[in-house]
C-alpha cells in the first residue's frame, strides 16, 4: 500500500520503528537510512524519527524526476503528490502546547479535509491500530472485563464451528428483504484465576413396562452437555441474518440460515424437535406433562433435558450405551457420571458442578448446593463485604416505614441484585419469603425496599451456604405436601401469602412462597386458597412422575381445621362469594386423588415460607 504523504504521530512512528527492528531486513533499513542526513531536517529531530521517516518514504518512493521535500521545519518528510492529486495545503503550523495553537492547527486540518472531500479526494491516513483504541470486552453476567486475546479466540472458534456445521449460507443481500441483527455474548464460565471463555453469536430476533432392576452400586447419574446445541436443529422457516465482521464478508452479503441460531424465536422449538427425533430413534418416550422428560422402558433410564444439558439416571452399563448412541447424533461432552461413594465402577465421580449447582454423593445421600459465588457477588454489588451479619433475613413490617422513591439508576441496581437473590432462593428455602417482599418493589422500588435488600444481603453474609440433603432411602410411596398461609400478612394490600413444600419420602423436591391474588375474608378462606395452590403444584409433580412410570398418591398436610373443612365438603357452604371454578379440589378430595391430613402448627414445614420467623425456628424447619 502506498504510504507516502501520511502524517504519522509520534506513537505511530515508534510502533513502526519497533516493528522494523524485529526483522533483519528492517533493522538493516534503519541502520542504512539512519546514517544518511536528510536536507531540511532540524536539529530537534531524533535519529529514530529520521530513520522512520526515510523508511516510510522509501517504501513508496516517487517516480524518477520527482523531488522529495521536507516541510514544517523538517520534522516530518512527505513525498510530493502527483499533479492530478495535488491539493492546496497551507504551511503546517508550528506545534505548540498552547490551547490556541492546538485549536488553530485543528481548524486548519478540518478545513483542508473538508475541501478535499468536496473535490472527491482522499487524504492519506495511517491504518495502524492504536493501543489506546483497542476494543474492550466484558462478561455478560458479571460485567467484569475479559482479556482481549481470549475473547477473540473464543469468537474465532464460534465462527469456525458455524462454518463447519453449515449454520448459514452466504448469499448476496436480497434487495428489500428483512434481515435480523446479531451480537456477541461473551461469558467466563470459569473463575478469575482459571478463565474459561465462551463466545456465542446470538440473533437479535427476540424482543428465552418392564421392571428392570440393577444392583444399588450400578445406579448412577449421567450429566451430558451437547456442544453447539441449536446448530444441530434445522430451521423451519426462511431467515436472513446480518453477518458479523469476523465472518469475513462485506455488507453486500447476508446469511441464509440453514440451522437454528441462538436468539431466534423458534430456536428452542427447533431444538426440542431435534431432541425428540434423536431420543425416540433410540427407544425413549417423551413425557406428556413435560416435553423435557424422557423414559426408556426397556433399559429403565429416566432423562431430564434442560436446554443443552441432559441428566439421566440408570444403571452404569445402560448409561454407557446411551453415550455411544448420542455421540452418533451430536457432539457431546460427558460432564461426569455421579456414583455412590465406594463404587468400583470406572471413570465415575462423587462431586460435580451442574447448572451452577454443586452436587455431591456422600454416605448420607446426595447433597445439592447453590454456587457460593452468587452470595459473594451480592455482597460485592452492595459493598457489604465487611458488614455485620444478621440472624434473620426478614423482620415484620409495621407499615409506617419511610418510602422515598429510588432514582432510575438506583432502581436498576435494586432490580439487578434482587433478581440475583431471587435466583439464589430456588435453592434457599430460608430466602423465599424475603424474595417475595423484594419482588413487590421491582416495579417502583423505594428506600424501604432498599433496606430490605441490604438486610437480606447481611443475612447471606452470616449464612452464605445452605446444603440440601437428598437422603438415602429405599423407596417412597406418596407425594407428601405441606400447605400454610399467613392471612392478610401484607399490611399494605392485606393479601395473604401461601407457603408450599413438596416431599418424596424424606426428600424435599419443591418449596414455594406465593402471594394470593384475592383478598381472603377469613383465615379459613385463605387456607383453602393455599390448599388450591399446593394441590395444583402437587398434581404437576404427580404428572411428571407418571411420565417416568412412577405412580404416587398425594397427601396435603394442613394446620387449619377450617381450611380442611372447606376442602373436604361438597359445595360452597357459607363461603358463597368463592367462585365455583375453585371447587375442583373438593372433587379430587371426594374421589380420593388427594388426601388431607391435620398436623400441629409447630410441625408445619411450610411456616418458614409464610412469615418472618426467629433464627431458632428457621434452623428447626431447615433441619
Amino acid at each position: 500500500r502506498d504510504r507516502a504523504g501520511i502524517n504519522h504521530s509520534e506513537h505511530c512512528r515508534k510502533r513502526i520503528t519497533d516493528a522494523l527492528k524485529e526483522t533483519i531486513a528492517g533493522q538493516a533499513r534503519l541502520d542504512r537510512e539512519g546514517g544518511e542526513p536528510t536536507e531540511g531536517q532540524g536539529s530537534a529531530s531524533s535519529g529514530t524519527t529520521e530513520a522512520f521517516n526515510r523508511g516510510v518514504a522509501a517504501s513508496a518512493a516517487p517516480p524518477t524526476g520527482q523531488k522529495r521535500k521536507s516541510e514544517g521545519g523538517g520534522d516530518e518528510q512527505r513525498a510530493e503528490v502527483p499533479p492530478t492529486e495535488a491539493r492546496s495545503e497551507p504551511q503546517k503550523r508550528k506545534a505548540t502546547e498552547s490551547t490556541e495553537g492546538m485549536i488553530e492547527e485543528l481548524t486548519a486540518q478540518e478545513r483542508e479535509d473538508f475541501i478535499a472531500s468536496v473535490q472527491g479526494k482522499t487524504n492519506p491516513t495511517c491504518d495502524l491500530e492504536d493501543d489506546l483504541w483497542e476494543e474492550k470486552f466484558f462478561d455478560e453476567n458479571t460485567g467484569k472485563q475479559l482479556p482481549l486475546e481470549g475473547v477473540k479466540q473464543a469468537r474465532t472458534e464460534e465462527i469456525e464451528t458455524i462454518n463447519t456445521m453449515g449454520v448459514w449460507e452466504v448469499i448476496p443481500r436480497p434487495p428489500g428483504e428483512k434481515t435480523i441483527g446479531a451480537r456477541w455474548i461473551d461469558i467466563n464460565k470459569g473463575d478469575s484465576p482459571h478463565m474459561k471463555l465462551r463466545s456465542r453469536l446470538v440473533a437479535q430476533e427476540l424482543k428465552r413396562k418392564k421392571d428392570y432392576r440393577e444392583g444399588e452400586d450400578q445406579v448412577c447419574v449421567l450429566f451430558i452437555d451437547v456442544k453447539k446445541a441449536h446448530f444441530w436443529s434445522p430451521v423451519r422457516r426462511r431467515l436472513l441474518v446480518e453477518l458479523p465482521p469476523e465472518a469475513g464478508e462485506d455488507k453486500t452479503k447476508v446469511g441464509l440460515l440453514k440451522r437454528s441460531l441462538y436468539g431466534t424465536r423458534d430456536a428452542p422449538s427447533n431444538w426440542e424437535h431435534a431432541i425428540k427425533d434423536v431420543m425416540e430413534s433410540i427407544g425413549f418416550k417423551q413425557g406428556v406433562s413435560n416435553p423435557c422428560l424422557y423414559v426408556h422402558d426397556e433399559f429403565s433410564l429416566r432423562c431430564n433435558v434442560h436446554g443443552d444439558e441432559f441428566t439421566v439416571v440408570g444403571s452404569y452399563d445402560k448409561l454407557q450405551r446411551l453415550i455411544k448412541e448420542l455421540k452418533k447424533a451430536w457432539t457431546i461432552e460427558v460432564r461426569g457420571i455421579l456414583a455412590r461413594p465406594g463404587s468400583r465402577l470406572p471413570n465415575v465421580c462423587h462431586k460435580i458442578s451442574v447448572l451452577n449447582h454443586l452436587v455431591s454423593w456422600t454416605e448420607h445421600g446426595i447433597e445439592l448446593e447453590a454456587d457460593p459465588r452468587r452470595v459473594e457477588l451480592v455482597l460485592e454489588q452492595l459493598g457489604l463485604e465487611k458488614a455485620a451479619p444478621v440472624a434473620t433475613p426478614l423482620v415484620k413490617s409495621k407499615g409506617d416505614e419511610e418510602e422515598v422513591p429510588l432514582t432510575d439508576q438506583e432502581a436498576g441496581y435494586y432490580r439487578s441484585v434482587a433478581m440475583r437473590i431471587g435466583y439464589l432462593s430456588m435453592d434457599r428455602p430460608d430466602m423465599l419469603r424475603t424474595v417475595r417482599e423484594l419482588a413487590k418493589g421491582l416495579k417502583a422500588p423505594t428506600s424501604f425496599h432498599w433496606s430490605l435488600l441490604k438486610r437480606a444481603a447481611r443475612y447471606l453474609k452470616g449464612v452464605p451456604r445452605l446444603v440440601q440433603l437428598i437422603p438415602n432411602q429405599d423407596s417412597f410411596s406418596i407425594i407428601q405436601c405441606w400447605s400454610d398461609t399467613d392471612h392478610a400478612g401484607c399490611v399494605r394490600t392485606r393479601k395473604s401469602t401461601t407457603g408450599s413444600v413438596i416431599q418424596l419420602g424424606r426428600s424435599v423436591i419443591k418449596a414455594t412462597a406465593k402471594g394470593q391474588a384475592v383478598i381472603a375474608l377469613s383465615s379459613g378462606e385463605a387456607e383453602y386458597c393455599g390448599l388450591i395452590s399446593t394441590a395444583s403444584a402437587a398434581l404437576g409433580e404427580q404428572a411428571m412422575l407418571a411420565d417416568w412410570n412412577i405412580s404416587c398418591p398425594v397427601c396435603v398436610n394442613m394446620d387449619a381445621t377450617t381450611g380442611m373443612s372447606i376442602g373436604s365438603r361438597r359445595g360452597l357452604g357459607k363461603v358463597k362469594h368463592i367462585d365455583t371454578c375453585f371447587l375442583w379440589v373438593q372433587d379430587l378430595v371426594d374421589r380420593q386423588r388427594i388426601r388431607l391430613k391435620k398436623v400441629n402448627t409447630g410441625d408445619m414445614l411450610a411456616d418458614i415460607m409464610t412469615k418472618p420467623l426467629d433464627a431458632g425456628t428457621i434452623r428447626k424447619f431447615l433441619s
